[in-house]
């Protein structure tokens, strides 16, 4: 099972750098329009860092046990159910021929918990979103100081004000826009593994591996 979670770990790791790719560039047109600050996506290394600590044992618990378990039994009673083992169980075992059975549900949990694990990280009261928070702010006042600073050697001592947050901070601060931004992550997710972007998911087609994966699961005994 650690294994079967490091490949599908491995597997995401394309369609998360581009999910934050996308979240970076969102941040980038919010806060600074025009400009060309230090890759954005430096700003998300925070989110980046504790999602790589965190996604092999949250997915591992989210298939197994979860959905997945090791024996037909009902956990409850520790009795086998009318007719298992077999795949269609009531109690789905962790056999690779379950999960190949039920490889739809295992692809769509992959998923699912790819994308909550993000947002759990990233919850406007976490420690993870205000690192990025003060990252963002740190650049806006770095940013503000070196236009000033640029602005009088061009227009004489008083300069102009080229403040580069004035006007977000003025709108309810960067806390507000970047929760609206973190927000967007499942959409943003669903719509690089082939879904809708609305909740559709479309049997996530860029992102379901099925033969690949089959084909793994089943070398194991």
């Amino acid at each position: 099972m650690t294994r079967v979670t490091s490949v599908f770990n491995g597997n995401y790791s394309i369609p998360v750098h581009f999910l934050l790719s996308d979240l970076a560039e969102r941040i980038d047109d919010e806060f600074f329009p025009g400009l060309s600050p230090p890759p954005p996506v430096d700003y998300l290394a925070p989110l980046r860092s504790a999602y790589d600590t965190q996604k092999g044992a949250a997915l591992r618990k989210a298939i197994f046990p979860s959905f997945f378990h090791g024996k037909c039994q009902d956990p409850a009673t520790g009795i086998n159910p009318a007719g298992c083992p077999n795949p269609d169980c009531p109690v789905v075992c962790g056999t690779p021929g379950s999960m190949v059975h039920f490889y739809s549900r295992l692809r769509f949990i992959a998923f699912n918990e790819t994308w909550h694990l993000l947002h759990r990280i990233a919850k406007p009261d976490s420690g993870v979103f205000r690192e990025v928070q003060q990252n963002i702010e740190d650049a806006q006042t770095r940013y503000s100081r070196a236009q000033r600073r640029d602005s009088n050697l061009v227009f004489g001592r008083r300069g102009l004000d080229w403040g580069v947050s004035n006007s977000r901070r003025a709108n309810g601060g960067v806390k507000s826009t970047l929760e609206g931004i973190i927000n967007g992550i499942r959409f943003s997710l669903e719509r690089l593994c082939g879904g809708s972007g609305d909740g559709r998911t479309n049997g996530l087609p860029y992102c379901s591996w099925e033969n690949e994966m089959k084909e793994y699961i089943l070398t194991f005994p």
